[in-house]
């Protein structure tokens, strides 16, 4: 075990045939400054690429995303977990701002903020600019924003490291709770396992947003009709 460079394994789960952000999201892991790290790519379907530290799986059918990254963890020979969506791409200084904390053992994970990329359409800005702002962040702008290093008790998986120990510990994502299983995560950890999760402002990765406004709006709506009815019937939610 190199408890100074440990090995991070990066689950990347795949949604869409032909997904115009999976090459983006994948060459910028391979250009970071930290370089041991593994990718595992979780896909419906195969998807023909020809990455050095790349390993694939596919199921042929739709599967959902808590089982996907439950099947990337299991595959990871990495002491860390780093989980990141398939429309978001890394900083290059990502996985190096990740790793230092978890030789804290009271640190079972590290987020950071999944900014709007630079050079895209205004339609992308400004749904950016909504998610982004205290109206459509409320108190949580520092996941859009980098925001001041700070504990947190529950973190989305578009830009959240676990380690490995912890996340089996803790049972993995809970497929019951879509689009809450990552907050079911971070609850069992800091809650069951009594450990930590802080956020790193410098662990940036750049996330795509919804270019069509009726699209944003769904979205969001979703979510939080969901996450209302998860909060419910899990009170120690954000």
């Amino acid at each position: 075990m190199n408890r100074k460079f440990p090995l991070v394994s990066v689950i990347v789960v795949d949604y869409k045939k032909n997904n115009p952000y999976l090459i983006e999201c994948l060459e910028a892991i391979e250009r970071q400054t930290y370089k041991n790290f593994e990718i595992i790519l979780i896909c419906d379907y195969r998807v023909d690429l020809n990455y050095p530290k790349l390993r694939q799986k596919s199921y042929g059918h739709y599967v959902g995303p808590a089982e996907k990254r439950d099947t990337g963890a299991k595959m990871a020979k990495g002491e860390i977990l780093a989980f990141i969506d398939d429309d978001a791409y890394p900083s290059k200084n990502w996985m190096a701002s990740l790793v230092p904390h978890f030789q804290k053992a009271k640190i079972a994970g590290v987020g950071g903020p999944g900014v709007t990329p630079p050079s895209i359409s205004w339609q992308e800005e400004a749904s950016g600019w909504a998610s982004a702002s205290p109206v459509g962040a409320g108190p949580y702008t520092y996941r859009f924003l980098p925001g001041k290093k700070q504990y947190v008790d529950d973190y989305p998986s578009m830009n959240l490291a676990v380690r490995k120990k912890d996340f089996m510990e803790a049972g993995g994502y809970d497929s019951n709770f879509w689009p809450g299983e990552d907050t079911k995560l971070c609850l069992d950890l800091t809650h069951k396992l009594n450990k930590k999760i802080i956020y790193e402002p410098k662990a940036v990765v750049y996330h795509h947003r919804r270019p069509i406004l009726l699209s944003h709006l769904k979205q969001n709506g979703n979510y939080g009709l969901h996450r209302g009815f998860f909060a419910r019937i899990l009170p120690a939610t954000s």
